[in-house]
């Protein structure tokens, strides 16, 4: 008896704490407005910001597919359209849920960097962020299409194993790899000051999100539409002698390969193989030679070389080697 009643004490005594911190000062969900996205777009010297907000009526606060609805701001900066557009709302803006910001299709660095450091500061709590850069959005205003657009970022995320954090954004000084949202698949951007390189060819964006860590797949089309694959990918990095000096050795892994014929040749696996290995050598080139040119290290080099060879020079020698298993 004495046991139940202490038990019945403590239990009224944890009820009583919880409900004096559910009162201080916290809205219950009901009472705001959840934002599952931001989208800003650049229409001359003005900014849009579009909310897509959780439908209150929604069955589950964490459903990975909720009923939406959208809210639009205008501004002359993100931070005055993001604040125009929650200024429309019923209810407070409660960023928690959030998991998507889709940046201005003709982002700069700066562009990139303003929006970045908005996010971090005013979207609170800091929920986990993939940051993205829009691409096509087809004829319909933003606020129409935007529910579209995150069900297909959301389809590419778990077809690619994609995924780019805000925290990324900030990893390298004034210099970041963004996916760009694309009709078919996905491209990547190389931004740094004063310098932007889009990646486009769909085996490059996916070779260049690999080897910087942003995804673990290779799903598309290769040989000129000839041939497909789809297989899972990693990437690693060691010293090692490449030509006459050291340098790194990166070893991409295709594990899980699935390659296929498109064309009416009938080529067999050895020769669709090659022709794949081939191309990715090429495309691993082109990549290297641009980020040297634009000055944008998309393989961290200078974060990899310093232990690995006791220097920072990013222009050191780099090779890749690529593994393939079925």
């Amino acid at each position: 008896m004495v046991f139940q009643k202490t038990k019945i004490g403590l239990l009224t005594g944890l009820l009583c704490l919880l409900g004096l911190l559910c009162s201080c000062g916290a809205k219950p969900l009901a009472e705001r407005e959840i934002i599952r996205a931001v989208f800003f777009e650049e229409e001359g010297p003005r900014c849009t910001a579009v909310l897509l907000l959780q439908d209150p009526d929604a069955a589950e606060e964490k459903s990975s597919n909720p009923a939406t609805r959208t809210a639009r701001g205008a501004g002359d900066t993100p931070a005055a359209a993001l604040r125009s557009a929650e200024q429309t709302l019923q209810g407070s803006p409660y960023y928690g849920l959030m998991d998507l910001a889709a940046l201005p299709k003709n982002s700069t660095w700066q562009t990139v960097e303003t929006i970045g450091e908005l996010l971090y500061t005013h979207a609170q709590p800091t929920p986990e962020i993939a940051v993205v850069l829009l691409g096509d959005t087809g004829a319909q205003p933003l606020e129409k299409s935007a529910q579209e657009l995150y069900k297909n970022w959301q389809a590419a995320e778990k077809t690619y194993a994609l995924h780019c954090g805000l925290e990324r954004v900030f990893a390298q000084n004034a210099q970041a790899a963004i996916p760009r949202m694309g009709r078919q698949g996905y491209g990547v951007c190389l931004l740094g000051e004063g310098t932007r390189a889009d990646l486009n060819h769909p085996l490059t964006a996916q070779l260049a999100a690999v080897l910087n860590g942003m995804s673990r797949r290779l799903a598309c089309s290769y040989g000129e539409g000839t041939a497909a694959c789809r297989a899972q990918a990693s990437a690693s990095f060691a010293a090692a002698r490449v030509g006459q000096a050291t340098g790194i050795q990166i070893k991409l892994r295709l594990r899980g390969t699935k390659l296929e014929d498109l064309s009416a040749a009938q080529r067999g696996e050895q020769a669709l193989q090659t022709a794949l290995e081939q191309e990715l050598q090429q495309a691993f080139l082109g990549l290297h030679t641009l980020t040297q040119v634009q000055n944008i290290d998309l393989f961290h080099l200078a974060f990899r070389l310093q232990p690995l060879t006791g220097s920072a020079d990013t222009a050191a020698a780099v090779a890749l080697q690529v593994e393939i298993e079925k």
